[in-house]
């Protein structure tokens, strides 16, 4: 430890009136001063966060514990700054500092206000406080390469917040996945397996969501990572695996064990899930001619879809024809009403025709077209909310 860390942690004891061991780990003597300490809590979760995540259960909080966890952070709070949680990073910056990182968490997963170098500059805050003065003028972070890629605990921690896994098993759960760029499936990860863990689950969750499917390196033993890791990595298998139509481990374990509102909520789940086959309702308007045109090989034959190595038609079909300009009035409509920014019109509607191309059913398609929409790169800003956008489409093309 430091003797500029030490001598901070000393101070910071001192203020609290303890005699807790420090040792020689900074952060295991934030850990054991939390403690003893009244005024300082070591946050901690409850119930498995993975579950959680894909039945919807509190999703914010175990978004952020799920992303905590494969950060390598240690969240702790204070009694003298509410909804303030500060993320103490275990692993050093090449100064051989554990930057910490502060957070607002009044409505989970909360959002970062700023950061600290070091664990001194946070003992040093904490026993100000501690002595009844919680103006502290924090030694802010000024941002470094370190902070700009997954190096940074902090850099991990809010790309997969907002990467949000709890999304990705909402699409999972009612087969509206769209993969927006299939062929990094095709392709090694950017990191190998020799990675540090976080960084290599970050890029994993990137290729999961983007291609819907996770090409782990070849020569990477899950058991050889750390817990944390190893159990990320295998949840995100087993969301490809939904993607797919497998029921996922997590959630049938779930279903037969636990509280009984996560029982029922997973078994809820599992019959939604296996209902993503079932044939659809009766339709009509747009539907009923998507029912009439796509047969038994659904609506890639409605689209009058050829092989891959086929060109693609030079003329768009009835019902791709109906599609699209259905959709044109809606994203009309909605930039009319200043509800939706368009970078490229021509683009958006490309991609909005295609989804059809394998939806199952009509509320499968409505499903669909809301997240092409959404995830859409040709989109600069969305100002309504995915119901207001499927309410909209299903007004429009009467299914």
């Amino acid at each position: 430890m430091k003797d500029e860390t030490r001598e901070a942690l000393e101070a910071l004891r001192s203020a609290l009136q303890l005699d807790t061991d420090l040792g020689e780990d900074p952060v295991q003597a934030l850990r054991a001063l939390a403690a003893d300490a009244d005024a300082i809590t070591a946050r901690t979760f409850e119930g498995d966060p993975y579950a959680a995540l894909v039945l919807a259960d509190a999703p914010g909080s175990a978004e952020l514990e799920v992303a905590a966890r494969v950060s390598g952070l240690v969240p702790f709070a204070t009694e003298w700054w509410q909804h303030t949680v500060f993320y103490v990073d275990q692993t050093e910056d090449p100064e051989g500092n554990h930057r910490v990182y502060v957070r607002d968490e009044d409505s989970l997963p909360g959002l970062p206000e700023f950061s600290l170098p070091s664990v001194a500059a946070l003992a040093r805050g904490w026993a100000q406080a501690a002595g009844g003065d919680t103006e502290v003028a924090w030694e802010r972070l000024v941002d470094d390469d370190w902070e700009e890629g997954p190096t940074s605990g902090s850099f991990v921690l809010e790309t997969m917040v907002r990467g949000s896994l709890s999304s990705q098993w909402a699409m999972a759960g009612v087969g509206a996945f769209m993969p927006s760029r299939p062929e990094l499936a095709d392709q090694p990860l950017p990191v190998g397996a020799d990675a540090p863990g976080r960084t290599l689950c970050l890029h994993a969750l990137r290729v999961v969501r983007l291609a819907g499917e996770l090409p782990l390196p070849q020569d990477l033993v899950l058991a050889a990572l750390a817990p944390e890791h190893r159990e990320y990595l295998e949840h995100l298998k087993e969301l490809e695996g939904a993607f797919t139509g497998e029921e996922p481990p997590v959630v049938v374990a779930a279903s037969k064990s636990g509280p009984a509102p996560t029982k029922k909520a997973a078994k809820a789940w599992l019959k939604s899930f296996a209902a993503i086959e079932v044939a659809p309702e009766p339709m009509d308007p747009l539907a009923a001619l998507l029912s009439e045109l796509g047969g038994a090989g659904g609506l890639g034959d409605a689209l009058d879809l050829e092989d891959e190595e086929d060109e693609k038609p030079a003329e768009l079909t009835t019902f791709e024809k109906r599609l699209r300009n259905g959709v044109d009035e809606v994203i009309a409509s909605m930039e009319e009403n200043g509800e939706l920014e368009v970078i490229r019109r021509d683009m958006l509607l490309d991609e909005l025709t295609r989804v059809a191309e394998d939806a199952r059913s009509p509320k499968h398609l409505l499903k669909k077209l809301v997240y092409a929409l959404v995830e859409s790169e040709a989109v600069e800003e969305i100002y309504v909310t995915d119901d207001q956008i499927h309410d909209a489409f299903k007004a429009k093309l009467g299914l």
